[in-house]
């Protein structure tokens, strides 16, 4: 018997359409786990990236967060970087003001009976300094003592302010006050005017070649972000190792949002550096002001 066989070639492929939707679902699931990996890693950051309100003026942004009837503590960042930049004077002009103008917001504040309180930070301390307790500013006495101790502020000898760990402390003592306090329960209000800038100096050394480093040294001997400093020039001699708060800025975020303290935050300086003040005021019920030269 001979058998015969003929060949039309190989069989058509059918259409696995399993695999096409098995590949899909794989697809979207690698997506997804992508975008949350990006999104642990970039963590709560994103919120404070949105974009910034229209800038207003110190003394706008400053009367403004005067709260009625509150407890309003000012923690002002008087860093030497702060100084060098001219702002320092117009904090002194803007916090002047809650004291002068009785038409404005702060007038309304400080009939409604509000108390003021100014904190200061910045250099090596990671403590803020009490310039004025919680008082009201209704009489010329408590007026004329705030004006003295607000134009009296000045910068402290060395660079750098501990912006996080100063916070904490100033938060630790508004919810812990003096005993005998009448007002003790009123709402509490901080308002943080800063660059956004935490950390100083630690150990300096001479500068080499392709060495990636956080803070310069230049030839007047301030402390300066090295990205201020394009390719390390100007005079550059050294390098530093940057030091940073003990608190995590993470940590902090979440001890203010866990309180019943509205946090409102005064940006000045270079807006990039502004994230966490965006962020712990959008957490915690406030505004954040980014404040321009007048």
């Amino acid at each position: 018997m001979v058998a015969y066989y003929i060949s039309y070639g190989e069989p058509p492929r059918r259409f696995r359409w399993w695999l096409v939707v098995a590949l899909g679902v794989a697809g979207l699931l690698g997506m997804g786990a992508a975008v949350g990996v990006w999104q642990y890693r970039a963590g709560d950051d994103n919120d404070g990236r949105a974009e910034a309100p229209p800038a207003a003026t110190f003394a706008d942004a400053v009367s403004d967060a005067f709260a009625p009837g509150a407890d309003t503590m000012y923690l002002v960042d008087i860093s030497g970087s702060i100084e060098a930049s001219g702002h320092l004077d117009e904090v002194r002009q803007a916090l002047s003001m809650l004291a002068l103008d009785e038409s404005g917001p702060a007038g309304a504040a400080v009939a409604s009976g509000s108390r003021a309180a100014l904190f200061t930070f910045g250099g090596e301390s990671r403590e803020p300094k009490n310039v004025v307790g919680f008082t009201p500013l209704r009489d010329t006495e408590a007026q004329n003592s705030w004006l003295v101790q607000v134009n009296d502020i000045t910068p402290p000898a060395t660079g750098g302010s501990f912006i996080y760990d100063a916070i904490n402390e100033a938060h630790r003592r508004m919810l812990t006050p003096p005993d005998g306090d009448a007002d003790a329960g009123r709402d509490k209000v901080l308002v943080i005017l800063s660059d956004g800038i935490d950390g100083g100096v630690g150990e300096c050394r001479r500068a080499e070649a392709d060495q990636a480093v956080e803070f310069c040294v230049g030839s007047g001997g301030d402390p300066l972000p090295c990205d201020d400093l394009p390719g390390m020039s100007g005079g550059v001699s050294e390098i530093c190792n940057a030091v940073s708060s003990k608190i995590s800025r993470y940590a902090l975020l979440q001890r203010l949002v866990d309180s019943s303290v509205t946090v409102h935050t005064i940006g000045y300086g270079r807006p990039k550096d502004h994230g966490w003040l965006r962020l712990v005021a959008k957490r915690t019920g406030g505004e954040y002001t980014y404040a321009e030269r007048q």
